[in-house]
């Protein structure tokens, strides 16, 4: 179990989508980053968040709100996650 201070630092972490299986398995975290994540306090809660995610072996994908990806980007992102996902299992 971890520490009471550790978990609280987890715990008060979010992200903006979470990409799940039909079984709910993760594939992927989902972080739209707009102007606010220029900020320092941004980029060290950012930091946070992404070593907590790799830390749990949670992929993130991460899209700049202005720059949206289009369906078919998106679809080829997840799409590589869920193969490499899939062959890692073989």
């Amino acid at each position: 179990m971890p520490s009471p201070g550790a978990y609280n630092r987890i715990n008060q972490l979010s992200i903006d989508f979470l990409i799940v299986t039909p079984d709910t398995r993760m594939v992927a975290a989902v972080e739209l980053d707009d102007a606010s994540h220029a900020r320092a306090d941004r980029q060290a809660a950012d930091a946070r968040k992404a070593h907590a995610l790799r830390s749990a072996g949670i992929p993130l994908l991460r899209w700049r709100v202005g720059e949206m990806p289009d369906v078919a980007a998106i679809a080829a992102a997840v799409g590589t996650l869920l193969s490499g996902a899939q062959s890692g299992a073989a």
